[in-house]
């Protein structure tokens, strides 16, 4: 997916992944890249609606949906609220 911007913080993440789990890097970056790409669908479809994403194994995340905002160069985003609750199971390993 080209549109997905990786900096130093997220390779080094996926990076350490790939090393831990012994799984190459591009498979690890091809998991995260749907999962969101998933995410983003998700608020598509419904942009006028708060959306409850489920992170595996991390807990829920609420994203809600301000409207767009334009930046500098007149580019329009998304401005989303999140409402991070980390399940107990995380907590607890």
């Amino acid at each position: 997916m080209k549109n997905f911007d990786m900096d130093a913080d997220t390779k080094q993440m996926l990076q350490e992944i790939s090393a831990t789990m012994g799984v190459k890097s591009e498979i690890v970056r091809e998991v995260w890249e749907f999962t969101i790409f998933t995410i983003l669908l998700k608020v598509a479809e419904n942009p006028d609606k708060a959306q409850h994403i489920n992170i595996p194994y991390f807990g829920h995340i609420l994203l809600r949906n301000n409207g767009l905002i334009k930046d500098e160069n007149g580019k329009e985003t998304l401005d989303l609220d999140p409402l991070v609750a980390v399940s107990d199971n995380f907590k607890t390993l």
